[in-house]
């Protein structure tokens, strides 16, 4: 079991940083403050130090846009998919230097070093890194996980994502106590969609959530040395046109709806001819945003996510999960034929 006791307070103390020499200074960071690293010289040997050790150039991007070539490799290896925020890409630097635990937050843009009090387990700084992006939604900081790339002294970023996802999950449920008197930002687990989530992904998902984004960030099943990186036409610029030339949406829906067909109809996922059916509803870290799962074959499998389409609504789902110890409810939905989805309408149980 992991204990409270496990976890240790970072101090701002790392290597040869001098304070009375203006090495660092307080700053706004997120939602609290924190020591932005000022010394050339311990920059450049943090840096220098992913680098040489763990071969990370902090500009480098690990992915490829998608293209026709691309596409391909989509058709004949199975993935994954995150979405691509507007938010800032950081890493986060677990290490232990001279006896001490630090935690350093790095802008890949403009290689800004942070460091910041958090608890993680004593374990992870035995050389961490995680990758993520930082969001600003609705006047509060949230840091969205979106991968790991060394865990505890061993580069698994090559591995399968499904094993990379695992690590993370363990990470965020058993060795990081939120703190808020402490953490920055709010710390979160980007969601993993499959090939057969994507038009729930699209249609549903995106749609509700409280900030934009810009596009898929494919991630292989198999070993592999890069991402795949789908942006949305719309959201396209110049130098993303000029960069590659990236396939249409339409070839993108071809790819995917191979992939769905090759797994099964996605049409006979929660017995969609019923006008009701009772699903199990579990509550997510976005307002109003909920999974629906039902069991198929006696396997749980995600329908989708529950509509909400007004008011009356909404706050009847929340009286449903008022109680904070609550995560998922059984719930009678009923089908609005003109858009296909499920609306929770009558309460069935609940599930703690």
């Amino acid at each position: 079991m992991f204990l409270y006791s496990n976890f240790y307070k970072i101090e701002f103390i790392f290597k040869i940083i001098i304070i009375n020499n203006n090495s660092m200074n307080s700053v706004k960071f997120g939602n609290k403050k924190a020591l932005q690293i000022n010394n050339e010289i311990t920059k450049t040997d943090i840096l220098n130090r992913l680098k040489n050790k763990w071969n990370i150039e902090i500009e480098y991007k690990r992915y490829h846009f998608l293209d026709n070539h691309r596409a391909k490799e989509l058709k004949q290896k199975e993935h994954s998919f995150v979405l691509n925020t507007y938010g800032s890409k950081y890493l986060i630097y677990l290490t232990k230097q001279c006896g001490k635990n630090y935690i350093v937050f790095i802008c890949r843009k403009t290689q800004n070093l942070y460091m910041v009090k958090s608890r993680f387990d004593e374990a992870l700084f035995n050389e961490t890194i995680l990758e993520g992006e930082l969001l600003k939604v609705d006047g509060y900081w949230y840091f969205y996980l979106s991968d790991v790339i060394v865990y505890k002294n061993d580069k698994i970023i090559t591995e399968s994502f499904d094993k990379r996802y695992d690590v993370l999950e363990k990470i965020m449920s058993t060795e990081y106590m939120i703190d808020p008197y402490l953490d920055c930002f709010s710390l979160l687990l980007k969601d993993r969609f499959t090939y057969s989530e994507l038009v729930y992904c699209k249609d549903e998902y995106i749609p509700r959530l409280p900030f934009k984004v810009n596009g898929m960030l494919f991630k292989s099943h198999s070993l592999s040395a890069y991402d795949i990186l789908y942006i949305f036409p719309e959201c396209r610029n110049k130098s993303v046109k000029s960069e590659v030339k990236v396939v249409s949406p339409k070839i993108v829906n071809n790819v995917v709806h191979e992939k769905i067909e090759s797994i099964g109809n996605i049409g006979n996922i929660g017995n969609i001819g019923n006008i009701d059916n009772i699903y199990t509803i579990q509550k997510t870290d976005y307002p109003d945003v909920y999974e629906i799962y039902d069991y198929i074959h006696k396997n749980m499998v995600k329908v989708g996510y529950a509509s909400v389409p007004n008011l009356k609504v909404s706050n009847l789902i929340r009286e449903w999960f008022a109680d904070e110890e609550i995560n998922k409810i059984k719930a009678k939905c009923i089908k609005d034929t003109t858009n296909h989805k499920w609306i929770p309408n009558e309460l069935v149980a609940t599930i703690k």
